[in-house]
């Protein structure tokens, strides 16, 4: 489970040409182990730490993490609530 806190903060830094690198390079390293994420992962839970975000991510994270990731995934609201 990856875990994220303080939204806000993660938004400046997600900015930064060293923060743009590090996704380019997670992204890149996810497409070449699709095959292998696929067969052994049951699934992504994301719990963000703001309503702002779970409005934002819950419509699309279904998609974008079967596309991407080819396992399901899903927004929750609170880590008791994923843990279910």
């Amino acid at each position: 489970m990856l875990q994220r806190d303080n939204a806000e903060a993660a938004e400046k830094q997600g900015k930064s040409p060293e923060a743009k690198q590090i996704r380019k390079e997670g992204i890149d390293w996810t497409k070449k182990h699709k095959p292998l994420i696929s067969e052994y992962c049951a699934g992504v839970a994301m719990v963000p730490d703001s309503a702002k975000l779970i409005a934002l991510w819950g419509p699309m994270v279904a998609k974008v993490t079967q596309n991407l990731y080819g396992c399901p995934g899903r927004v929750f609201s609170s880590l008791g609530e994923a843990n279910l």
